[in-house]
C-alpha cells in the first residue's frame, strides 16, 4: 500500500466489505474434464527436456515460459552469481553485441524476461506465432553464448547497489527481512540476507565468477517448458531440438537441503522496531514456521485456515480489524516458503499510522488468538472452500501467460500435470475438525515472532 493512501486512515474509516451471503454462493465443485488434460501434449524433444504444450484459441500469440536447475543454491561462491547473470545474459553473446540483441528483440516484437530463483534459473518468451523460430533463435544464443563484458557488468552491478541502497527505506521489505531471518538459519533457502550482506556480496562478483558458473552449470539440467498459444505441439517440439541439439546437459541434479527452521524462533519476547524515517505507514509481519512443506497432508487444511483467517476482505481479520475498528486498510495471512522440500512459515502483513501502531497490533494478535483457540466453523470452510477454488480456477486460466505459468510451477513442485485437478479435489475433501487440528498442530501461537518498520523509534513509539 503506498504512503499516499494509508494516510487516508486518520481521517476515515475504511468502507466496510459485505461478507459474501452462503446461500448465494456458487458452491458446485467441478474439476477440469479429462479432454482438457488430453489437449496438454507431453513430449521429450531432447533429453532432459520436458516439454508441455497446450493449443488455444488465441491466434497469432505464443507464451513461453521454461526453466532449468541453476539457481542460487548451485553457487556455493556467492548466491547472487545467478541472480547477477539473469540481468546480465543480453549484454552480448560470442556472435551478437548488446545493441544487435535489443534491435532483434523490438524488430520481432519479442518479450523476453530472465529471473534466478533458489533451485531455477526461469525465463519467459512471449512471441508472435511467425516468429517463434527466431525467438527460440534467440533464446538459445544468450542462454548458451553469453560473454558477460566487463565494463557493462560492473553497470549493472551498480545500478543493482543503487536499487539495494533503496531498498533499506523499504519498510515492507525490512520487516520481511527481519521476520524471515528470525524463523530460518542462514543457509535455508527460505531465509535473506540483510540489505548490507547483500551489497557486499554483489560488490564481490566479477565477469569471470559470471563466465565460470555458466560454465560449469548451465545447460538443458531437468529443463521443463510450458507453451501455450497458437502453436502445434509437433512444431514447438522440431523446433526446439533443432535448435537446442548442441547444448549441453551438465550433470546438475536436485539438492536436498536439509536445514529446517530453529527449533524456536529468535525474538518472540518482543517486538522488533525497525526505525525507517519519513514513512506514513508502518508495515507490520507476524507470524512463524510451520515445519511442513506442500507435500504434507495438513497443507490444505492449514492453507484454508490461514485464508479464512485473512485471506480476503471478508476474513476474520479484515472484518475486525479493519472493518470494526477502523485501524488499516489492509491486513492479510497467508501460508509461504513451502514450495518443494521446504519447511514452510505462516504470516500476517499489515500497515498502520504509527499512533495506531500499539492498538492495531494489540487487536492483531487477540484476533489471531482467538482463531487459534476456537478454530474456524462449518460455514467459513464452505466459503474458503469455494473461494480457494474460484480464484485458481480463474487466475490460474484466464490468459495464454498465466497456463504456462501454473503448468510449469506444478511440475518444477514435483507434481504431474494431473495435480491442476487433483489439487481442486484435495482442498474440497478437506474436513472442518482437519482444518482447526492443522492450525493447533501447526501454529505456535506462544511463539510468535512480531516485527514492525517505519517512522517509530526502538520502543514503537511515533517518530
Amino acid at each position: 500500500m503506498s504512503e499516499a493512501s494509508f494516510s487516508r486512515t486518520t481521517a476515515m474509516k475504511p468502507a466496510i466489505i459485505s461478507k459474501p451471503d452462503i446461500s448465494k454462493l456458487d458452491l458446485t465443485f467441478k474439476t477440469f474434464d479429462d479432454s482438457f488434460f488430453e489437449r496438454i501434449a507431453y513430449q521429450q524433444p531432447l533429453p532432459s527436456v520436458n516439454l508441455y504444450t497446450l493449443a488455444t484459441s488465441i491466434k497469432n500469440l505464443v507464451c513461453l515460459e521454461g526453466s532449468l536447475l541453476a539457481g542460487q543454491q548451485y553457487s556455493k561462491l556467492n548466491v547472487f552469481i545467478p541472480d547477477l547473470i539473469s540481468k546480465c545474459l543480453e549484454l552480448g553473446t560470442k556472435r551478437l553485441t548488446k545493441e544487435q540483441i535489443a534491435e532483434k528483440l523490438d524488430s520481432l516484437g519479442v518479450s523476453l524476461y530472465f529471473e534466478c530463483g533458489i533451485n531455477r534459473f526461469h525465463w519467459q518468451l512471449y512471441c508472435l506465432e511467425n516468429n517463434l523460430k527466431q525467438s527460440l533463435e534467440i533464446l538459445h544464443e544468450l542462454l548458451a553464448y553469453p560473454i558477460f563484458p566487463n565494463e557493462e557488468v560492473e553497470l549493472i552491478k551498480n545500478r543493482l547497489i543503487s536499487d539495494l541502497e533503496r531498498e533499506k527505506e523499504n519498510s515492507t521489505t525490512q520487516a520481511n527481512i527481519s521476520f524471515l531471518r528470525s524463523i530460518y538459519p542462514d543457509l535455508h533457502p527460505n531465509n535473506q540476507f540483510t540489505t548490507e550482506k547483500t551489497i557486499e556480496l554483489v560488490k564481490q562478483i566479477t565477469s569471470k565468477d559470471l563466465q565460470s558458473f555458466h560454465e560449469k552449470i548451465f545447460g538443458l539440467n531437468n529443463c521443463i517448458i510450458a507453451v501455450a498459444g497458437d502453436v502445434t505441439p509437433l512444431a514447438i517440439t522440431n523446433e526446439f531440438e533443432r535448435i537446442f541439439k548442441k547444448y549441453p546437459v551438465n550433470k546438475v541434479t536436485e539438492l536436498d537441503i536439509q536445514l529446517k527452521a530453529f527449533n524456536k524462533p529468535m525474538y518472540t519476547n518482543q517486538i522488533q522496531y525497525i526505525t525507517i524515517p519519513e514513512k506514513l505507514a508502518v508495515d507490520v509481519k507476524i507470524g512463524g514456521p510451520i515445519r511442513i512443506n506442500s507435500f504434507h497432508d495438513d497443507y490444505w487444511p492449514l492453507i484454508i485456515g490461514c485464508f479464512t483467517l485473512g485471506g480476503s476482505f471478508s476474513s476474520r481479520l479484515s472484518d475486525y480489524v479493519r472493518d470494526n475498528l477502523g485501524l488499516t486498510y489492509g491486513i492479510y495471512s497467508y501460508i509461504g516458503g513451502c514450495e518443494g522440500k521446504y519447511d514452510g512459515y505462516w504470516a500476517i502483513e499489515a500497515s498502520f499510522s504509527s499512533e495506531l501502531l500499539s492498538q492495531g497490533l494489540e487487536s492483531t494478535l487477540q484476533e489471531t488468538e482467538n482463531w487459534w483457540q476456537n478454530g474456524i466453523t462449518e460455514e467459513e470452510l464452505i466459503i474458503s472452500k469455494a473461494t480457494i477454488c474460484g480464484s485458481f480456477k480463474v487466475q490460474s486460466f484466464s490468459s495464454n501467460s498465466a497456463i504456462v505459468k501454473v503448468i510449469k510451477s506444478i511440475i518444477e513442485r514435483g507434481y504431474t500435470i494431473e495435480e491442476i485437478n487433483n489439487r481442486l479435489v484435495k482442498i474440497q475433501a478437506v474436513k472442518l475438525e482437519e482444518v482447526n487440528n492443522a492450525i493447533k498442530n501447526h501454529i505456535d501461537i506462544n511463539n510468535i515472532v512480531k516485527v514492525a518498520a517505519g517512522s517509530i523509534n526502538k520502543h514503537g513509539n511515533s517518530i
